[in-house]
């Protein structure tokens, strides 16, 4: 049996809204050795959504969304053929922090924002568009925390 497939188990569990069972194939895939292929930063992807916040008041569930979500990140900058994995986490990252785009909710935003356009730098095959999108979105995070300089 190939560990692989709690990954894709939980993939489609968590895109079924069936969370509990997403949550369970990933306990059993990280409690062995999984190996360091794509399947790792998946998971990790995957167990980012676990985490979504289901409204701004929630700002320890947006926490935990955002290290698994780094994680991912994180493993996939470390080897070339996993950079389609950080434009996967940016689309992740951006369908779920919607609700914090409003004045006063932005400021939370900045470090993993910054790190995600700043990941997406590295891609072999940049996006360039969707990286301006995200690098426009930054900018009015840094305005609304009044933070001039760092914009």
């Amino acid at each position: 049996f190939c560990s692989d497939l709690y990954v894709l188990c939980a993939e489609q569990a968590v895109q079924m809204g069936f969370l509990e069972m997403s949550s369970e194939c990933l306990q059993m895939y990280f409690k062995g050795r999984p190996p360091v292929n794509q399947f790792l930063g998946r998971a990790y992807l995957c167990q980012s959504q676990l985490y979504t916040p289901v409204s701004t008041d929630n700002l320890e569930q947006f926490e935990q969304f955002v290290t698994s979500l780094v994680k991912a990140v994180d493993f996939a900058l470390g080897d070339r053929r996993y950079y389609f994995l950080i434009y996967n986490a940016s689309v992740i990252y951006w369908r779920i922090i919607r609700p914090f785009l409003k004045p006063g909710f932005r400021n939370f935003l900045i470090p993993s924002l910054s790190q995600i356009v700043s990941a997406l730098h590295h891609a072999d095959e940049q996006d360039k568009d969707w990286t301006a999108e995200l690098m426009i979105e930054l900018l009015e995070c840094f305005l609304d925390a009044s933070k001039i300089e760092d914009a």
